[in-house]
């Protein structure tokens, strides 16, 4: 596939209509009439309506592109999408559930990307998305086939190799897709602890971190009941790991904070026109 643009926005989509229009539609609009940008999807399969919105978006507009991973993933969705695109620089976006703002921002930290990587060499920098350039991401591996989790498992192989940094900043207006049940926020709980021990983790070391630092007697409680479900589904279901967890990290549980902390130097304040866009929701 030729290599005929610069920028390749990149998603997963499944059964999002309420909220396409705010977040595929305005990156649509953003890139309308741009030859060196394209928006590419994933779509595992919509049956919602919002397939079709994708689709009338791709006949309209030329560098608009959807592709089909029925059942995929959000981590092979991801992959798919990436081995779709034709762009050097590659735009990960989070997933089409929340109201984007449809204003300079984007572009803005897309410039403070290419600053850095002026300064620093061919990096991995995480905030509201992921951007990095196609050959990184590439000797990184690409995206796992992980139900969540993805991304962060991406940006931990980044920080092993010295490749990753954080920028705090917000392109997102309102992300009303998070805002769920108690049953949606349990069953997030549970595919995360299934991932996590995908990734290596044992149920020991899982439990052990958690009862250490979860805030509030009720999670770690609901810990000691859904982590050993979570590693029996695995055990049954004779799922893959990826030993992508190194037992020693000390980011086990919470990522991003953990490196600020942890590795402040790799933490970098928005500068220029990003910093009036600080009001992240990370």
């Amino acid at each position: 596939m030729g290599r005929d643009v610069r920028y390749s926005i990149t998603s997963t989509h499944y059964n999002n209509n309420e909220y396409i229009r705010d977040s595929a539609g305005v990156f649509a609009d953003l890139i309308k009439g741009q030859s060196d940008w394209e928006l590419v999807i994933s779509d595992a399969g919509s049956n919602d309506g919002s397939l079709e919105y994708l689709r009338e978006l791709e006949a309209n507009q030329d560098n608009v592109r959807i592709v089909m991973g029925e059942g995929a993933s959000i981590g092979k969705g991801r992959q798919v999408a990436f081995e779709h695109t034709r762009g050097e620089i590659i735009i990960s976006l989070g997933d089409l559930d929340a109201v984007y703002y449809e204003d300079d921002r984007f572009f803005d930290a897309v410039e403070f990307y290419e600053r850095l990587v002026e300064r620093e060499g061919d990096i991995l920098m995480g905030g509201p998305f992921l951007i990095g350039s196609r050959n990184l991401i590439e000797d990184l591996g690409g995206w796992n086939d992980l139900e969540t989790t993805e991304r962060r498992d991406l940006k931990r192989r980044a920080l092993r190799a010295g490749k990753l940094r954080f920028c705090d900043f917000s392109i997102v207006k309102d992300h009303p897709g998070k805002e769920k049940g108690f049953t949606d926020a349990l069953n997030r709980f549970y595919t995360n602890a299934r991932m996590k021990l995908r990734s290596g983790m044992t149920l020991p070391y899982l439990i052990k971190h958690w009862l250490e630092n979860a805030p509030g007697v009720k999670p770690k409680i609901g810990a000691l009941v859904v982590f050993p479900a979570a590693w029996l589904h695995n055990t049954l279901a004779d799922t893959e790991n990826l030993h992508t967890f190194d037992p020693h990290d000390p980011y086990a549980l919470d990522f991003q904070r953990s490196v600020k902390h942890e590795d402040p130097d790799i933490w970098l304040e928005p500068t220029g026109p990003l910093e009036q866009y600080t009001d992240s929701q990370l």
